[in-house]
Parts: structure tokens; sequence; C-alpha cells
């Protein structure tokens, strides 16, 4: 026996892709509900709890406490975004790239 070959004359039948039923529908819609509000919970807690700030003087010491006479941890130059972690009268507790950690005086600094 041969095998079968196929010709210009060969037909396919195409199949109509089955449609979801209404209980499936639900749950899609559920899931995306779901996905939505956890986004806007993401969101929201950002807002509230997650705060930058842009340094706006030519440059900005980070130090190892909120005062002058604590040690100098690094410098940080006009324009970079740090991100604030608490604030303590005129100075921010601020971070930088995950590791660099210190506080810096709020006057070098603009929250955005």
């Amino acid at each position: 026996m041969g095998r079968p070959v196929l010709s210009a004359a060969t037909t396919f039948v195409l199949r109509p892709i089955k449609s979801i039923s209404e209980a499936e529908a639900n749950v899609v819609s559920i899931r995306q509900l779901i996905l939505s509000l956890a986004s806007l919970g993401v969101k929201l807690y950002q807002q509230e709890h997650v705060r930058e700030a842009v340094v706006t003087a030519g440059q900005v010491d980070v130090l190892s406490g909120p005062g002058e006479n604590y040690l100098l941890e690094f410098t940080v130059h006009e324009g970079t975004t740090l991100t604030v972690e608490e604030e303590r009268g005129d100075w921010w507790r601020v971070r930088l790239w995950g590791d660099l950690e210190g506080w810096a005086q709020k006057a070098g600094l603009r929250g955005i």
C-alpha cells in the first residue's frame, strides 16, 4: 500500500473553535478583576509608602545618621533619584540602588 497523496483537489474542513461556556467566561472575568485589584493595591501602597526625591543641589552628602556629625557614607549628584525611607526633622533617610542607604538634608533634595 502506498502513502496517501495530497493533491490540489484535497479540501480541508475547518471546525469552529468550541465556544467557552458562561462559567468559563465568569472565571476569566474574576481572574481579570483580581489582577486589576492587586495592581491597584500595589499602586496605592506605593503612593502612600514609597516616596522618591531628586537631588537638586550640585551634590549632597549622604551620612550615616540624621545630623552633620555623622560619618559620610556616599555623595550623590544633581539629578539622582533616591527612595525616601524615613523623615526626621530636616533629614530624609534615603536609599540608592538597594544597598546604599543613609541620611541626607532635605535642603538639597526635592520630593517627587
